[in-house]
């Protein structure tokens, strides 16, 4: 059951747990993986194959944390949106750099994808007064 009352926020989560779960599921499984890499036109290395696996746990393990926003009460669930805003912040930076020091033909979907989220998941967080004793 769903225990908080927002429903833009409950929405907002939701999308945030479908789209978590599909790039995790997508990004774990290897015949996707693959798939995802030709597509985008890059090169299906056994490399990119496990780096991609990596950030599809991660992004499991986020859908995850949207679960438990979901279930837990507005007051004990805090302490897990909190940890979705500062992973997705963290993602946003790594993201960052990585396409800072990218050379050649370079697709924004993904670092676009993930300052959505980060600003998804701040809003939530703002929205449903989480910010007692932070400074996000």
């Amino acid at each position: 059951m769903i225990k908080i009352q927002d429903n833009v926020s409950v929405t907002i989560i939701s999308l945030l747990l479908l789209m978590s779960a599909f790039y995790g599921f997508m990004f774990v499984l290897d015949g996707f993986a693959n798939s995802f890499l030709e597509r985008s036109g890059q090169e299906a290395s056994e490399t990119a194959i496990n780096m991609m696996g990596n950030v599809g746990w991660l992004y499991l393990s986020m859908a995850l944390g949207y679960i438990m926003v979901l279930i837990a009460p507005s007051e004990q669930s805090t302490v897990f949106m909190r940890f979705m805003v500062l992973g997705t912040f963290i993602m946003l930076i790594r993201m960052i750099d990585l396409y800072a020091n990218a050379e050649g033909d370079v697709i924004y979907g993904p670092l676009i994808a993930t300052a959505l989220v980060f600003i998804g998941n701040a809003y939530v967080y703002n929205r449903l007064k989480m910010k007692v004793g932070m400074f996000l």
